[in-house]
């Protein structure tokens, strides 16, 4: 999903796949405190830990990415990250909440090729012709996840 927006979305440093990669193998972190609320328990827990090597801001980047994986997203606290970082990391959260959407399962079978077409705040993702009727489930959550990204001013298409 990187690949398809880092130019549009101005995510073109080195960095930018780093973080996502760190956010997408810690964002159950929470769920060794609780299955309730676990992606703001995860937040808390990579926003307040010891981490030698990660300056402040780096942490505080990956618990937002964390924090927002899942359920309404609140980006106010986005505005405490340092420029460009406070627009960037909206961006990251938008990749991070499809790909864990559409990874659900953690099933081995692989995902079709699906084309993600960035614009300013909006993406329209494209599924191979009749994947999306082959997956009601995915449908359901992709219309769930488009009513949750609407309310911070952010429009998601399918087709």
């Amino acid at each position: 999903f990187l690949r398809q927006t880092r130019g549009q979305w101005g995510l073109d440093d080195g960095f930018a796949e780093l973080v996502l990669s760190w956010a997408a193998r810690l964002h159950e972190i929470g769920l060794d405190v609780s299955h309730s609320h676990y992606h703001r328990h995860g937040a808390y827990l990579l926003e307040h830990a010891d981490m030698p090597g990660f300056p402040q801001e780096e942490q505080r980047i990956l618990a937002q990415l964390v924090g927002a994986h899942r359920r309404k997203l609140r980006l106010e606290s986005l505005e405490d990250l340092n420029p460009p970082w406070h627009v960037k990391t909206e961006y990251l959260i938008v990749l991070l909440r499809l790909a864990v959407l559409l990874h659900r399962g953690r099933s081995p079978a692989s995902l079709p090729s699906i084309e993600l077409r960035p614009e300013r705040r909006s993406l329209e993702l494209v599924f191979p012709e009749g994947w999306l009727q082959e997956h009601p489930l995915t449908v359901a959550d992709l219309e769930r996840e488009s009513d949750y990204l609407k309310g911070c001013g952010f429009r998601l298409r399918v087709a």
